[in-house]
């Protein structure tokens, strides 16, 4: 089996920008109590997210992008189905969480994939953000009054008293990320991908109807301040690469290089990024160019050059 050399911490503020809901599970009801309440700790009643939400909507997601997303969780049978890109899209989800105990896998097979590499911890709220909306005696959490609207007669009908978390509350977000010999740095980049893609969905209940709209603020990795790299993440682009000898190449290169050089290099490749991305936003001024002619230059707007 590989040898774990170290392992990586990835912390931010998760900031709401909508209200979330992750349910309570209540077993009883109240008469005149909110019918669908949010996960509290039993001892501060303060909300906090689970980390197994954030995993499991995290891992459904980057399975929907990898195109091989089936019922059930992603295993074994669907890597060795997987071919090119996929597969090695697929092998890292399963580096990245796990595959199921019930796989029965071989010690050569167990070998290749590795231990569960990330950990998830629960997001309580931020003390600083909690101390102060306590102290202006705010609640921590609204409740959201919904019904369904009979098509028919347009009646309001079946009205729900809903518990969210309101928008702007702020909790602290951490996850862990071993590495083991041998493991590259897409790993970590996969990772990062899949928190943008909990950005452009949603976290929680009712995410199609506005629910659970999330940012992380403040991005460190092992205490080092990458926000601005995770800003730039594009999630989609990129993925119809389809010379994967070419992208082992760059890899094995980069192996090679000492850390500084390595640091250097992939700074360079980010530049590249950027300037493909101002060559596209150039293209289409240009494109555009001709369209807004039709509307700028002609006889009943010339008469306003001269004013």
């Amino acid at each position: 089996m590989p040898q774990l050399t170290a392992i990586t911490t990835i912390q931010a503020t998760l900031e709401l920008v909508t209200g979330l809901r992750i349910g309570a599970g209540d077993s009883e009801m109240h008469i005149g109590g909110v019918d669908n309440t949010v996960i509290k700790h039993p001892h501060t009643q303060s909300p906090y997210i689970p980390g197994s939400s954030l995993k499991g909507k995290m891992r459904s997601l980057l399975e929907w992008r990898s195109g091989a997303v089936k019922e059930q969780a992603l295993g074994w049978k669907d890597y060795e189905a997987a071919g090119g890109s996929q597969q090695a899209e697929v092998k890292r989800i399963l580096q990245l969480f796990g595959i199921s105990g019930d796989a029965k896998l071989g010690v050569e097979q167990m070998g290749a994939m590795g231990p569960t590499r990330v950990s998830f911890w629960d997001c309580s709220l931020n003390p600083e953000w909690e101390k102060q909306i306590r102290e202006d005696n705010f609640a921590l959490t609204e409740v959201k009054s919904e019904n369904r609207i009979n098509r028919i007669s347009g009646v309001a009908e079946h009205p729900r008293q809903t518990e969210r978390v309101p928008a702007g509350a702020q909790f602290d977000f951490r996850l862990s990320v071993k590495r083991l010999a041998g493991d590259g740095d897409d790993l970590l980049n996969t990772v990062l991908q899949g928190l943008k893609l909990l950005e452009l969905d949603s976290v929680g209940g009712s995410g199609s109807r506005g629910y659970g709209k999330v940012r992380f603020v403040g991005l460190t990795i092992d205490q080092l301040i990458c926000q601005a790299r995770f800003d730039a993440i594009q999630p989609f682009k990129g993925l119809s690469m389809s010379n994967p000898v070419l992208v082992q190449k760059i890899y094995q290169a980069a192996q090679a290089l000492p850390d500084a050089q390595a640091t250097e290099a992939l700074d360079f490749i980010y530049f590249l990024r950027s300037r493909q991305e101002l060559t596209e936003h150039r293209d289409l001024q240009a494109a555009q160019q001709p369209a807004m002619n039709r509307v700028w230059d002609n006889d009943a707007d010339e008469a306003w050059n001269h004013v």
